[in-house]
C-alpha cells in the first residue's frame, strides 16, 4: 500500500455520532474536488492518523492537500468563508474535510477507525496500538494567534519537503 487512513463509522464507539461527509464538509469542496454523491454520503476519513509511504505519488497528494488548504489566505480553512453547505451540515472540519474529500477522490486505502474507544480505552482499546483523544478546549484553532502558528508550521513543512 502507498497509504492507509482510517474511516469513521456510525457504529461501535462512534454509534452516538454521525460522521457523514456532507455534515462536516462544504459544497465548495464538493464541487471544486468533484466529490461523487456516494462519497458525499459516506463517512469522513480522519486526517489525524495516517500511514504514508514516502514516494512521489504520496508527496504529490500531500502537496495538493497543502495547496488547497493554503488557497487565498487559508480561505478553505476558515469556517466563516466557506460557501453553501448541505442542509444536514453540522460544522466544518477544516483540513480534515479537505483531506477526506481528496483521499476519497483518489480512492486511497482505508480501514475502520481503530483509534477511538470513548471512555473504554483500557478494555475495548487495549489491543490497539494507537489511541486518539479529542480536543475539547473550545478554543478555535483559526483565531489570529493560531493562524500565525499554523502558517509558520506550514512554511516549515513546505521548506523541508517541497
Amino acid at each position: 500500500y502507498q497509504s492507509l487512513a482510517m474511516q469513521l463509522y456510525s457504529t461501535g464507539p462512534w454509534a452516538h455520532v454521525s460522521t457523514l461527509e456532507r455534515e462536516y464538509n462544504s459544497y465548495d469542496n464538493k464541487h471544486k474536488l468533484s466529490i461523487s454523491e456516494s462519497d458525499w454520503n459516506s463517512n469522513q476519513i480522519q486526517a489525524g492518523i495516517l500511514f504514508l509511504k514516502n514516494n512521489l505519488e504520496i508527496r504529490s497528494f500531500v502537496e495538493v492537500w497543502l495547496e488547497y488548504c493554503m488557497t487565498e489566505g487559508f480561505k478553505n480553512l476558515n469556517e466563516n468563508q466557506i460557501g453553501k453547505t448541505d442542509i444536514s451540515f453540522q460544522e466544518y472540519r477544516w483540513d480534515q474535510s479537505i483531506f477526506s474529500a481528496l483521499y476519497k477522490k483518489d480512492r486511497m486505502n482505508t480501514i475502520f477507525d481503530e483509534t477511538w474507544w470513548g471512555n473504554n480505552f483500557a478494555t475495548d482499546g487495549k489491543n490497539y496500538p494507537i489511541w486518539a483523544l479529542r480536543h475539547k478546549s473550545g478554543v478555535s484553532p483559526f483565531k489570529n494567534r493560531f493562524l500565525r502558528i499554523l502558517e509558520s508550521g506550514i512554511e516549515r513543512i513546505v521548506n523541508k519537503f517541497c
